[in-house]
């Protein structure tokens, strides 16, 4: 229950980001998109990722950052990470606090994978933060992060077309 205008930019984004792999090797840019997706808890975050995949087709993947998960591990699991799928990296406020890591993955190894030697190309990556204060610049910066979405208490809108929806149910 988004405003139309985000969900028909979102899918236009990831749409023409579909379309554009020759554009992408062409200027040598990594072949990759990373969606943020910050704000409340409980506000549909994760939601609005498995609808999008249900709308591309794509299978979803997530990353459990056990203390067990390193570097060689992170990026191993991305470089197995199936085409047409999308990965869910949730609460990455949790994972670090000013570069010091909770589990044995650095800071350094995390960003190397996403989007430096160790990535996967054709990847849709979305991360989740209830806190985007606590998140590392160098995490947000543009470049590395493509489009960033703000999730906040439902509008009366949208509280109006949810009951609606319902009502007809």
């Amino acid at each position: 229950y988004l405003d139309a205008n985000i969900k028909q930019d979102l899918l236009s984004d990831i749409t023409e980001f579909r379309e554009s792999k020759e554009k992408y090797e062409k200027f040598g840019i990594p072949y990759k998109r990373i969606y943020l997706l910050e704000g409340l808890p409980g506000t549909g975050k994760t939601s609005l990722i498995f609808a999008i995949a249900s709308e591309i087709n794509y299978n979803v993947a997530i990353i459990n950052f056990g203390a067990d998960v390193d570097d060689y591990m992170f990026m191993n699991c991305l470089s197995n990470i199936p085409n047409n799928c999308i990965l869910i990296l949730e609460d990455i406020d949790k994972l670090f606090n000013n570069r010091d890591n909770t589990t044995a993955l650095t800071f350094s190894g995390m960003l190397n994978s996403l989007d430096g030697l160790g990535r996967k190309d054709n990847l849709i990556i979305f991360i989740t933060t209830n806190h985007r204060e606590k998140l590392d610049s160098a995490l947000v910066r543009p470049g590395r992060i493509d489009k960033e979405i703000h999730f906040g208490y439902a509008t009366k809108k949208q509280i109006k077309e949810i009951f609606s929806k319902l009502a007809k149910n």
